[in-house]
């Protein structure tokens, strides 16, 4: 998977922070297999009829299948990105619509 930048890096003078939904956007664009075990993970909860489940307990089954099944390197996603992981597997499966509960977003 890809580094993470670090938390200690000092972006370079006049450089614009990007957005909450920017920062998810890269990620998820540098992590397509990650948002695919998502997206699976999502689908079994509603194909075992679950009303509502949450993002947090999908990354939680997403970095054990990676780290103990597949015996693959452990993912960094930030939790921050939760809710708008919600709404992009909706986007991508409109079925999994009502799996979520979606609130107001905050941005940054």
């Amino acid at each position: 998977m890809n580094a993470q930048p670090s938390l200690f890096e000092i972006p370079p003078a006049g450089a614009r922070k990007l957005t909450v939904e920017e920062r998810f956007e890269a990620w998820a664009k540098d992590n397509p297999k990650v948002v695919g075990f998502f997206l699976k993970f999502a689908r079994e909860a509603r194909d075992a009829g679950m009303r509502r489940y949450g993002t947090k307990a999908i990354a939680e089954r997403v970095r054990w299948y990676v780290i103990v099944e597949k015996k693959g390197d452990d993912y960094k996603i930030n939790n921050t990105y939760m809710s708008r992981m919600a709404r992009y597997l909706v986007k991508l499966d409109p079925s999994l619509s009502g799996l979520f509960e979606f609130r107001k977003l905050h941005t940054d």
